[in-house]
Formats: structure tokens, sequence, C-alpha cells
């Protein structure tokens, strides 16, 4: 998991390193450990690649989710290319659920939750204080159920 954490972390962050140089040798120390790890793992860099993509893939898939991004009107939205290098799109089917083409899941039908937290305030001085209002702040799941057309 550190591996791909990596990946990530340097995948956001591409952009800042030709700003500081600091943050480029970071980036340019995480690609090492990356493939060190890749090679304790025994892992080609095809296949972490692979994996980064999955990871990616569901990342964005999550922040489409939370932000309430999925379009209604039969209108898709790309989430990003998967693990197979295919792009995958979601979108709202009549029924209210939600569909994802290409299909990547071997079930027909699944339902997804997440304990959400409901804050309203946008931003924090420091972290104890946000750690506070998460602390207090009303909970409630939210589901998404995934089903084929």
């Amino acid at each position: 998991m550190a591996m791909l954490i990596s990946m990530h972390l340097c995948f956001l962050n591409q952009g800042q390193a030709e700003q500081d140089a600091e943050f480029k040798t970071f980036l340019n120390d995480q690609r090492q450990r990356q493939a060190q790890w890749q090679k304790e793992l025994e892992v080609s860099s095809g296949e972490a690649e692979a994996a980064y993509r999955f990871l990616r893939w569901c990342d964005r898939l999550s922040l489409i989710l939370a932000q309430r991004q999925v379009p209604v009107g039969g209108r898709q939205l790309d989430i990003t290319h998967g693990p197979d290098d295919q792009l995958y799109r979601v979108y709202r089917l009549d029924c209210g659920h939600l569909g994802v083409t290409p299909w990547p899941f071997s079930c027909k039908k699944l339902t997804v939750a997440v304990d959400a937290c409901y804050l309203s305030q946008l931003q924090f001085a420091t972290n104890d204080e946000l750690r506070a209002a998460l602390a207090d702040a009303p909970r409630k799941t939210v589901e998404w159920t995934f089903a084929k057309p």
C-alpha cells in the first residue's frame, strides 16, 4: 500500500516539483522508493502501474460520489482510465441507481455505503479545530447502488 500511496502523492504533486527544488528532491526520493518496493514485492512496473490506475479509479469515483457530481438526464461523466487502460464513465439510471460503462463489476448489482460527517464550517485554523468539529458533527450513512443496465 505504501508504494501506491507514494505513486499517488507523486501524481498529485507533480506540478509543485517544478516550483520547489526541495519538493522535487522529495518526489525523486519517492520514485526511488517505489522502484525498491517493486523489486521487494516482485512486481513489475507495469503491474504497479495497473494497480495504481485501479487506486486512482477508485479515488476519482469516490470523489464524484462524495461531491454529488453524477449527472442526470442520461449524461455520462468520465471517471478515469481503469487498470485495463479503458476509460470508464458513471451515469444515473432512470431508476435512480448508478451505472458504469464499461461495467467493471462481477455482480449485476452492488451497494456501497460510507459514514458521512456534515460540517457547517468550510475552513479550520488548526488540525485540532477540525478534529473537534468532526467529533461533534452529525453523521449519516450514505449509500449508492450500482446496477448493470
